[in-house]
């Protein structure tokens, strides 16, 4: 792309933020939240941020390109590019973009929060912007969860959290090596805002469990990331139980929920304790937390073993994350894996009539319980109230 086209168009793109941001009112009324004006502004929002993402984007791999080859060239192309107008626009963009918080509607927020993300680039210039980007970002997330915990305006705490946690998921993925400096205070915090998740199975009515749209799981995906990237950079001298440790604290809220909802010995109270034949001897909100949790569990577990999988460990740093895994694999997913099976086992199962009957969850509930579900970035799952 032409240097003085793409400069121009960063400098347009400034331009109509400014408009957007003036039309854009902090308070607003229920009526005017879901007017038609109000609606064309989420959408211009959406719009912008796409746009600007894909342009920095083009930024982004000219200025950071891993390849030495390059060097000289991204050099170049700092100069001719970020000059000292353009980093003065990004800066002053930046430092009010983190004082906005417009009221209007959640989504525009959720907009805001991932502009912030995709334009992190530019903290080199000024590293304390990096600091309270990060806490912007992840205090969001605290408050709404929080606020989800006690049952305040749920859905919009829900759709805040995925957009706070998926800016900060953004942020791990692709300026690793600049988050990382703050593993140290981030990692605690972060864990403690993971385990507040599965509180929340308690009070929603519903919750859509995939890896695009649900918080926990974006979450826990920016901390592992993390993680792990600092265990592959640790010397064989270095790497002691501390690491290990703080991947028990990952395991640990999958494990407990596990414990709990797999103390079952036969099939039979394994039915009854998540309702399979709909007798209805606990109330529906103690049986959905039930459901809710199991599957999130679960979910969070297929994430932490595929990204082990996925990365390169020497057979000793390999062999302690499995020990950590032991554990589960062994007391729980074998348990829960054989009382699947034997669901629909007319030798086994004395409520196999009772249980097709009654049987009216979802084609991913019914994956699951017959031990056939698998997780991965494309399937979605919606456990419902009903």
């Amino acid at each position: 792309m032409n240097m003085s086209c793409l400069k121009l168009i960063l400098e347009n793109l400034f331009i109509y933020l400014e408009s957007l941001v003036q039309r854009t009112p902090n308070k607003t009324c229920n009526s005017m939240s879901s007017s038609l004006s109000s609606i064309y502004l989420i959408i211009e929002w959406e719009a912008f941020y796409l746009l600007l993402d894909h342009i920095l984007f083009i930024i982004r791999k000219e200025l950071f390109s891993s390849s030495a080859t390059t060097i000289k060239f991204q050099e170049k192309f700092q100069l001719l590019l970020i000059t000292p107008t353009i980093k003065e626009q990004f800066l002053r963009t930046l430092k009010f973009l983190l004082q906005f918080i417009p009221n209007l509607s959640e989504h525009i927020h959720g907009h805001v929060l991932n502009l912030l993300s995709c334009m992190f680039f530019i903290t080199q210039h000024d590293q304390p912007l990096a600091i309270q980007m990060i806490q912007r970002l992840l205090t969001t997330f605290q408050s709404y969860q929080q606020q989800s915990i006690v049952g305040t305006d749920k859905n919009q705490c829900e759709v805040m959290q995925i957009q706070s946690s998926n800016a900060f998921l953004y942020l791990c993925k692709n300026f690793t090596t600049n988050i990382i400096e703050y593993y140290s205070e981030l990692f605690p915090f972060l864990c403690q805002l993971y385990r507040n998740e599965f509180q929340l199975t308690k009070t929603l009515l519903s919750i859509t469990i995939d890896e695009s749209s649900n918080p926990t799981l974006k979450l826990l995906d920016a901390i592992q990331i993390l993680f792990f990237h600092k265990l592959n950079h640790l010397t064989t001298t270095t790497t002691d139980n501390n690491q290990f440790e703080d991947f028990y604290e990952l395991i640990k809220p999958i494990y407990e929920i596990l414990n709990i909802s797999l103390q079952a010995d036969t099939l039979t109270i394994f039915i009854e304790y998540l309702d399979l034949c709909s007798n209805r001897r606990e109330s529906m909100n103690t049986i959905h937390y039930r459901r809710r949790s199991l599957m999130l569990a679960l979910h969070c577990l297929c994430l932490l073993l595929r990204c082990a999988k996925q990365q390169q460990l020497d057979n000793n740093l390999r062999s302690k994350i499995s020990m950590c895994f032991r554990p589960i694999l062994f007391d729980y997913i074998l348990k829960v894996t054989q009382f699947c099976n034997r669901l629909y086992d007319l030798q086994i199962n004395l409520f196999d009539d009772i249980l097709k009957t009654n049987l009216t969850y979802s084609d991913t509930e019914r994956q699951l319980y017959l031990g056939t579900y698998e997780s991965n970035n494309v399937t979605k799952a919606t456990i419902p109230s009903t």
